[in-house]
């Protein structure tokens, strides 16, 4: 069994939606920004340029317009 632990950091990041289509309206219309931005909210630093709530919602469009080449990590 895994224990999982809850972060208390109190953060206020938001994920901005740009409209791109409707799959990105329908996510942010149902709860699915606001889940992210409880769950994943304060796992990165204050200074980082793109919070963790923005970075999974990117590539979670990403991945499902099928822009593979976007998400690859090649090294």
């Amino acid at each position: 069994m895994v224990k999982q632990y809850k972060l208390n950091i109190q953060v206020k990041e938001k994920i901005v939606n740009k409209n791109y289509n409707l799959f990105s309206d329908y996510l942010a219309r149902n709860g699915f920004d606001r889940l992210l931005e409880e769950e994943l909210g304060g796992m990165k630093a204050p200074w980082a340029t793109y919070h963790m709530p923005t970075v999974c919602r990117i590539l979670i469009d990403a991945y499902a317009l099928g822009l593979r080449t976007f998400i690859s990590l090649k090294g």
